[in-house]
């Protein structure tokens, strides 16, 4: 195991033995190691491998075929499995060739298929149908996002989706995937069976009989986004029923697909469910839903209570929703009802003692009769008004959430205006209804964000049991005096009970707060810890303002650090590589980056920075030059680097110094002459 006891006592040796730390480096050149073979695919074998850079386990896929065509299709996947960054999809780390042959990795899942999931889920009803239909709106977030990427799945199944030991979905096996548009494969010949999965025993199919739609049947027929609602209907069949909705042997399942038709288990499927599965299954593709957002809309209005588009037109539908929503309301209207008639069936019985009492007494009851229905006529016009209030107010809420989530990337301060504007919305949709679960845990958590802690707590409490860890949390915060402390103490809480996205944005707000520079910055050392779940090292000199957080090699994420004020920043030794833009702050002189294998795509970001007057990137892997010449350094200690062309330094017209090795010295000199060298920096390497 590549570990950071193996870090430490490596670096320790290297500082006694240059010739021991080569040695080191010369092991990490196999980068993955002790591979174990996890499954495979239609196109690829998948192997649990140790990534030695980052010290993490990931999956490798290797191609299960030789020939030049597995090998395209394998290279097609992994480029087209890049261009999808969504929490829901399962994200490609690398890529590249190793003895001629392709290889990508990707995130590692400890969990279940799908199939296996729902096998071995035990609930009740209730609790299972919340679950799944939980699960199911994620796989509808992943092809919903793919498909605003223009990328199509065509291969949608159990088996190709997983359910990690969190609780997280992810959408896998991107192989048979496509940009819409894109020329069909099999347009150019038939493609070879081992590349086709189930589909393989005719040469021209893209899918997997059971799941795929009918057009993908046929050959020349075009795939769409339509062709992947129709997998989702069939994927929501078998996680309400087990089964998918082709049975039989692959022959039967393909003529089946062919003709559409399909052998759903009605009984199995809640009544409000069934319209929606069918209208995904539709023959013609001009029957199904439109869009993945229109069939994830019916499932939440499904869920909520109301009738979906696939049920419009069902007025004895309506009504039954009707009353399952309002079904207080609905018994006293049932009961006023039986009043009236009650009292019309006594006025009824006096006409008998009476002629004339009688006719006064019907006279009295068909006015009552007729107030009675006016006020009913009322109250169902009042009634519908407020459901429309409700509803608008939901969907300005869901609008606004839209846009706060959207912006807050960190590219500006912290403006808390759309958070409590988000939370006068829904505070007043929850005053008019009472709301689900859902809505009043998002009360919590805007409350939480303007430092409502007791009325997160109110709002927590009236979500249900499963958000108790949250209104433990917001008691325990209300006791502790210290403000310090209390942000302290929220922040690790909200990691405990699985709001990191949550986490996130109150380290925005903290970090943009009028808070003095000290405390600010023992907030931003807890954050950065709590993030890359370690114990970073954190040296922040205020007087000189500078920050010291190197020989942290699990150091990922520091954009808590973006706003701090610094002309000086060691970061050596760490893995950073997306967050490397934070660290190049406006007013930053000096950076320490040795040992630090940053990209040289990260390293472009620091060309044209005005202020940088010292730069060291001692024993880095950085080999290209090219950025120096937009800088303005005085000094620049580049020992041991494996760069072979340094004529860019003559280009530095204010460069006064040169850190190098004594075997670097004939190089650099014949290169840039007239050039200060230095060999010994007076500092540990």
């Amino acid at each position: 195991m590549f570990t950071r006891d193996f870090l430490k006592d490596a670096f320790q040796e290297a500082v006694e033995s240059p010739d021991a730390f080569s040695s080191l480096q010369e092991s990490l050149n196999e980068r993955y190691t002790d591979a174990k073979f996890l499954g495979e695919g239609g196109l690829k074998k998948v192997y649990q491998v140790m990534d030695r850079a980052t010290g993490r386990l990931v999956a490798m896929a290797l191609p299960k075929a030789e020939s030049r065509e597995a090998h395209d299709l394998f290279i097609r996947e992994a480029r087209l499995q890049s261009l999808l960054e969504h929490p829901n999809i399962i994200s490609l780390h690398d890529m590249g060739l190793k003895d001629n042959k392709p290889w990508f990795t990707m995130k590692l899942i400890h969990g279940q298929r799908l199939d296996e999931y729902i096998k071995n889920f035990d609930a009740n009803i209730r609790e299972k149908e919340n679950r799944i239909l939980d699960i199911f709106t994620k796989i509808c977030d992943a092809l919903s996002y793919a498909h605003s990427q223009n990328v199509l799945h065509l291969d949608l199944k159990p088996e190709n989706i997983f359910v990690d030991d969190y609780g997280e979905v992810l959408v896998g096996d991107w192989g048979l995937g496509r940009l819409e548009g894109m020329k069909d494969l099999e347009s150019d010949g038939p493609l070879p069976s081992e590349h086709l999965g189930q589909g393989s025993l005719y040469g021209y199919m893209t899918g997997t009989p059971g799941y795929m739609a009918p057009e993908q049947c046929q050959k020349g027929s075009k795939k769409s986004f339509y062709s992947d609602i129709y997998s989702l209907g069939g994927v929501l069949h078998f996680i309400l029923t087990g089964l998918a909705v082709h049975k039989g042997s692959t022959e039967e399942k393909i003529s089946m697909c062919k003709r559409g038709k399909v052998e759903v288990i009605s009984e199995q499927i809640p009544r409000g469910l069934l319209p929606i599965l069918l209208k995904c299954l539709e023959f013609n593709t001009g029957d199904r839903y439109d869009s993945v957002n229109g069939l994830k809309g019916d499932i939440d209005a499904y869920r909520s209570g109301f009738l979906t588009s696939a049920e419009q037109g069902a007025f004895g539908r309506q009504l039954q929703l009707l009353f399952k929503r309002n079904r207080r309301v609905c018994y006293l209207i049932f009961i006023s009802l039986l009043m009236v008639l009650l009292l019309s069936s006594g006025f009824m019985y006096e006409l008998k003692k009476s002629e004339s009492l009688a006719r006064a007494n019907e006279l009295r009851a068909l006015e009552q009769r007729q107030r009675s229905e006016e006020n009913l006529a009322k109250y169902l016009s009042t009634e519908k008004k407020r459901q429309a209030a409700v509803i608008k107010l939901a969907e300005s809420y869901v609008s606004l959430s839209d846009k706060i989530f959207q912006s807050r990337q960190g590219r500006s301060g912290y403006d808390s205006a759309r958070d409590k504007e988000a939370y006068e919305l829904i505070s007043g949709a929850l005053s008019v209804d009472g709301g689900s679960s859902q809505s009043w845990a998002l009360k919590g958590r805007l409350a939480i964000r303007l430092d409502y802690i007791a009325e997160a707590k109110i709002a927590f409490s009236q979500a249900g049991l499963s958000y108790q860890r949250h209104v433990d949390l917001c008691e325990k915060t209300l006791l502790i005096p210290n403000a310090l402390e209390r942000k302290l103490v929220l922040l690790e809480g909200l990691l405990k009970v699985r709001e990191r996205a949550l986490m996130y944005d109150m380290v925005f707000k903290f970090i943009y707060s009028d808070l003095d520079n000290e405390d600010k910055a023992q907030l931003i050392h807890r954050a950065l810890s709590l993030m890359n779940n370690s114990k970073i090292k954190f040296v922040y000199d205020h007087s000189k303002r500078s920050l010291d957080i190197s020989e942290n090699p699990k150091l990922v994420l520091i954009f808590p650090i973006k706003n701090m004020d610094l002309e000086k920043i060691n970061i050596s030794e760490s893995s950073l590589d997306r967050d490397f833009p934070h660290v190049l702050m406006p007013n930053l002189k000096c950076l320490i980056a040795n040992r630090h294998k940053v990209t040289k795509k990260n390293f472009l970001f620091i060309e044209g920075h005005t202020s940088l007057r010292d730069l060291s990137v001692a024993y880095s892997q950085t080999s290209d030059l090219s950025y120096l010449s937009s800088l303005k350094l005085e000094a620049l200690d580049i020992r041991g680097i494996p760069c072979k062309d340094y004529s860019v330094l003559k280009k530095c017209s204010e460069l006064k110094v040169i850190y190098c090795l004594e075997d670097q010295q004939e190089m650099i000199s014949k290169q840039v002459p007239k050039m200060k060298l230095v060999f010994d920096k007076g500092m540990a390497d």
